[in-house]
């Protein structure tokens, strides 16, 4: 035997014990080993595999490879009928999300992701945890319906009627199987950062669309969701910036803010063209960066040192 695939493994009993000596003994040359909750795999990990594992984050498909699974080449340069494809794509790739199977399927594809939530609640979380399932499914609605905004904890429990301690509890349970995400506002002081309110994602927009309310009708949270997944799979270290106005990304590499990338649907407004551009140069210059990127639906151009991509090119870029 050559390799060895072993799915949702936190289920089986002993299972770190039979890995070590399957690999110590060398009866196996490849161990693939996948599951849907991070603590108990990584605890796991921690305690016996230390030095023997190299982990992979599977994320929902990309806009390159919801692309590709609709057979659609993404080289660019693209003619003006290849460019409305691909904006068409985008719209759905939007509203139905990137999970394989959802991209796959021809129809019923709300009820397909109405079924991946309810899986969740009672798969994942319910049978590892001592929950309230009418609460919980509670809060994952809420949390989807809220998700790219500024969150707290006790503003979750008051909205809701729960206890604070219950909704951080709920949440974590939601972050150790990858369905919710939190930012934090970057803040030299750790102890700031960690105090301050953070912004949720969520981990697929599809799957937003069909639990939450009104989710749909707010593609510039939407849009900001996808860049948010989208930066997550690029592995970078992300924050938002929040001073006197707000910039909704900061990238961070090593000990040094590198980019700022504001997200929102259109700019043809002139207010929210004033408030965005605000915010991304109030980042620039807390942070000394002599550029700023702004994400939008279907604009591009410059401006000052702004650069502005529509977001479905950017995601093709990067």
């Amino acid at each position: 035997m050559k390799y060895l695939f072993i799915d949702e493994i936190q289920n089986c009993k002993d299972w770190v014990s039979f890995i070590r000596k399957t690999y110590d003994r060398k009866e196996i040359p490849q161990i693939w080993i996948s599951g849907s909750n991070s603590s108990f795999i990584k605890k796991e990990f921690a305690t016996l595999l230390t030095g023997r594992n190299i982990t992979i984050s599977v994320y929902p498909l990309s806009f390159k490879e919801y692309l590709s699974f609709k057979g659609i080449e993404t080289t660019p340069p693209f003619s003006s009928q290849k460019e409305s494809l691909i904006k068409s794509h985008f719209m759905q790739y939007m509203e139905v999300g990137a999970f394989p199977a959802v991209v796959l399927r021809p129809v019923l594809q709300k009820e397909l992701l109405i079924n991946y939530f309810e899986d969740f609640i009672y798969k994942d979380i319910a049978s590892r945890h001592d929950v309230n399932l009418v609460k919980i499914k509670e809060l994952g609605i809420y949390l989807a319906t809220n998700s790219a905004k500024s969150f707290s904890y006790r503003g979750c429990a008051s909205a809701l009627g729960m206890h604070p301690k219950t909704i951080m509890d709920y949440c974590s349970y939601f972050y150790e199987i990858f369905l919710f995400h939190e930012l934090y506002k970057f803040d030299y002081s750790l102890k700031n950062q960690i105090g301050s309110d953070k912004k949720i994602y969520i981990t697929d927009t599809g799957l937003a669309s069909a639990i939450s309310f009104r989710f749909s009708e707010d593609y510039g949270r939407i849009l900001e969701n996808l860049v948010f997944n989208e930066l997550s799979r690029q592995n970078q270290e992300i924050y938002f910036h929040k001073q006197k106005y707000e910039c909704d990304f900061l990238i961070k590499k090593e000990l040094k803010i590198t980019a700022a990338i504001q997200v929102t649907k259109t700019l043809n407004d002139p207010e929210a063209k004033q408030r965005e551009i605000r915010g991304l140069l109030e980042a620039m210059q807390s942070y000394q960066l002599t550029e700023g990127l702004i994400l939008t639906m279907d604009e591009e151009g410059f401006e000052d040192r702004i650069k502005i991509i529509p977001i479905w090119k950017w995601l093709l870029m990067i």
